[in-house]
């Protein structure tokens, strides 16, 4: 289940969205839907991923917060946390029409 979901709710409203997306670092760590292609990997979710989002949503009929399990993410800093999470060494990893993005090497680092 995408951690954009379970900080909001079903029945998403795009503004608590944004509210979210403002508040924490996210960067999107799986794709897994059509429209949704490699370059996705490691994107961090901010206002223009959103509108790029809302648009391919339209398009391809998907749950803009990843619930159906279009996409996954991974917080990696956000006022809550002591400490942000620095990825140091990633690998995209593609195949047919999906990916995800390895960690393959981190730290924390403090805010």
């Amino acid at each position: 289940m995408s951690l954009i979901y379970k900080l909001l709710f079903p029945g998403v409203n795009i503004n608590v969205l944004h509210i979210v997306v403002f508040t924490f670092k996210i960067i999107i760590t799986g794709v897994f839907a059509h429209g949704l292609d490699e370059m996705w990997l490691g994107r961090i979710i901010d206002e223009k991923c959103i509108n790029e989002l809302v648009k391919l949503q339209k398009k391809f009929n998907f749950n803009i917060a990843g619930e159906g399990g279009e996409f996954e993410t991974l917080v990696v800093d956000g006022p809550i946390f002591k400490k942000r999470l620095i990825l140091d060494d990633v690998l995209k990893e593609w195949k047919r029409d999906s990916g995800i993005l390895k960690v393959k090497k981190s730290h924390l680092e403090k805010n």
